[in-house]
């Protein structure tokens, strides 16, 4: 049966032996450009021997240790552009898994989960460009064992599976399907020594030993099977950690991983030593872009541009080169063709602008103005006072920013042509905004306002209107309230604009802030010189800054 694949770019990680090794061969037989992968050269040269006696081809053999970022990084660079991805688990020697500890089990079924994560971030963008991908997560015998506690696949299998869903509700669209071969039985060398293992043990034959319930664990006893559930808990939690909220299931409960939404990635600009660059976010850390593709592109607008390449987004798996604390974070877009606004876009802000006595009614058509770019800061930059005036207020609000450039867009479209999502304190001069029936001087005031601290890509973001945006100044929740209670929704608001003027790679839309503000409430609250205000939105992060005098 021909499956349409031949000519395909094929990587199967792990797969020097066992089920790696039976899934290379096939796709090879079906005429693939195989590229297999182990940390042993010579086990990977007799596994590409014996794929191209069994199909007359020979694959390429990548040594690395996917558990590491350095192996990963090295795989991606030796094949930079798959068809196809397996992810494999790979484990321990055959007739060493008794030598293996808990603490052995539970690294590495962590290290096991956080490959195919990471593989799958980097490929699946470039997948998609290319409208074609297909990645397979198949779990070998490593942990089927006996000897792991708990019945780890089954977190594994969670984990990937819950993974999978979430990347593939946006990816399917662009023929890149996810699934999971999850076998129970394959006859492995592993799995071999582990029946007759099992065997002697129990007194059993090896054929009944490999049809037993390999996830029973009876001879623990109840004090050690809570701290393994316990270590199991936490190393799943931790493991899962590009995925959402999401659920793993040990042998015998569900655990709720923690809102991993910070985990997202991130694109950032910032200045280090003098030098104006951008980046990725890695943990506490910055990958700088700049240095590795300036040449390509010159600054963040122009990478959103060109959709977050995926040569690029795949350095999100390099170690940072400079600690975020170290950088001076800028507007993630230094020159942004159009930043457009929106005044009272959310109900009960507007009821609150009522009762501070600004009698006017809700408006049936997005009631829009302008900013101008140097009255935007970064993160950790001072937000400056006015000094003519003490009605500095605070706005917390997403930000939209533009990705593909379009003209007249329908809402339909609108979506499509979203780099990503950030945050903005849309600082305003309550006095002057007020000074006339038209807004703009309040809201323009140089350094007033901020934004960042980066750009979360749209993917990233599976509902847009599920975000919450939450203000505080020192300390005290100010506004908190949920982004779908917007009155003009983010594809109205693109198709508003766009009908004024056409939207440009890197121009943004602030989206409008909810109730809370400063000049509504009674007494009302104004930012001081040392005030520090900061901006929350689960799922992009923290925009932060304190007030300096001008």
């Amino acid at each position: 049966m021909d499956l349409g694949i031949a000519g395909k770019n094929a990587l199967v990680c792990a797969s020097s032996r066992g089920l790696g090794l039976a899934c290379a061969a096939a796709l090879a037989r079906e005429g693939c450009e195989v590229f297999i992968n182990g940390r042993h050269r010579e086990a990977l040269d007799a596994a590409a021997d014996q794929i191209e006696a069994a199909a007359g081809r020979r694959p390429h053999s990548v040594v690395a240790d996917l558990n590491t970022e350095d192996g990963r990084a090295m795989l991606i660079g030796a094949c930079p552009v798959p068809d196809i991805l397996v992810n494999n688990n790979a484990g321990p020697e055959p007739g060493k898994i008794g030598d293996w500890t808990r603490e052995d089990w539970l690294g590495a079924v962590e290290a096991n989960m956080l490959a195919p994560i990471f593989l799958i971030k980097a490929y699946v963008p470039g997948m998609r460009e290319r409208r074609f991908g297909r990645i397979v997560n198949i779990t070998s015998a490593m942990v089927k064992s006996p000897s792991a506690m708990m019945g780890l696949s089954a977190a594994v299998r969670a984990a990937l599976t819950a993974l999978s869903k979430s990347v593939q509700r946006d990816s399917v669209v662009d023929n890149v399907t996810i699934n999971n071969l999850l076998p129970e039985r394959f006859d492995t060398d592993r799995q071999r020594y582990m029946a007759e293992r099992m065997s002697k043990k129990d007194g059993i034959s090896v054929t009944e030993a490999k049809t037993a319930d390999r996830g029973d664990h009876s001879g623990e006893t109840p004090r050690r099977s809570q701290r393994i559930r316990r270590r199991v808990r936490i190393s799943m939690q931790r493991a899962v950690g590009l995925h959402l909220g999401t659920k793993l299931a040990t042998r015998r409960r569900l655990v709720r991983g923690p809102d991993l939404t910070e985990n997202h990635v991130k694109y950032c600009s910032f200045s280090i030593e003098g030098r104006d660059t951008y980046g990725v976010v890695v943990g506490s850390g910055v990958v700088d872009l700049g240095k590795r593709f300036g040449d390509r592109y010159a600054d963040l607008k122009a990478l959103i541009a060109d959709g977050f390449p995926q040569d690029v987004a795949a350095a999100a798996s390099s170690p940072a080169d400079y600690a975020l604390d170290q950088v001076r974070f800028l507007p993630p877009i230094a020159s942004p063709v159009h930043i457009w606004c929106l005044a009272l876009n959310y109900a009960e802000h507007h009821n609150e602008v009522q009762g501070a006595g600004r009698v006017q009614e809700l408006p049936k058509s997005p009631a829009l103005f302008a900013r101008a770019s140097d009255s935007l800061t970064g993160h950790r930059e001072p937000l400056l006072h006015p000094g003519v005036s003490e009605q500095f207020d605070f706005e917390g609000e997403l930000a939209v920013v533009i990705g593909k450039p379009g003209y007249r867009i329908s809402p339909e479209e609108a979506f499509e042509h979203i780099a990503g999502f950030t945050i903005m304190n849309e600082g305003s001069v309550r006095d002057w905004q007020f000074h006339t029936r038209q807004i703009t001087p309040g809201k323009n005031f140089y350094r007033s306002g901020s934004i960042g601290p980066w750009i979360v890509p749209r993917r990233e973001i599976e509902d847009v209107e599920q975000l919450r945006i939450r203000t505080t100044l020192n300390g005290q929740v100010m506004q908190d309230e949920s982004v779908g209670s917007m009155i003009h929704k983010i594809p109205r608001f693109i198709e508003y604009v766009s009908t004024i003027a056409p939207l440009y790679p890197g121009d943004i839309l602030a989206t409008g802030t909810p109730s809370g503000v400063g000049f509504s409430r009674t007494p009302p609250v104004f930012m001081k010189v040392g005030d520090v205000c900061e901006v929350s939105i689960g799922g992009i992060g923290t925009l932060s800054n304190q007030v300096a005098q001008e």
